[in-house]
């Protein structure tokens, strides 16, 4: 296990710990399964990272529409599950700083 010191006072830490959730599963995970992330009532497809303390998470909420949700990184909790690989193919979930 990597130690790493990252300050708690902007979103860098969040964004590194949610990479890093992200990560470990994948590399986990059986091949058939996949990784996903649910973020408020979104299943995420990409997490933007605005500098030093915003997250824009997109994705398909419970009904399917594509949505979008904006918060301070204090409100981010993001859950990592390994699925079942569906029927149509997920895209992976992508990461971006801005």
């Amino acid at each position: 296990m990597k130690a790493e010191i990252i300050s708690i006072e902007n979103g860098n830490a969040t964004f590194v710990a949610i990479k890093n959730a992200i990560n470990e599963l994948r590399r986990a995970a059986p091949k058939d399964c996949e990784v996903v992330a649910f973020a408020f009532n979104l299943t995420v497809r990409k997490i933007v990272f605005y500098k030093p303390n915003t997250f824009l998470f997109r994705g398909l909420d419970n009904e399917g529409n594509d949505a979008r949700i904006v918060c301070h990184f204090t409100q981010a909790i993001v859950r990592v599950a390994v699925l079942p690989r569906a029927a149509k193919k997920r895209p992976e979930i992508g990461f971006h700083v801005a």
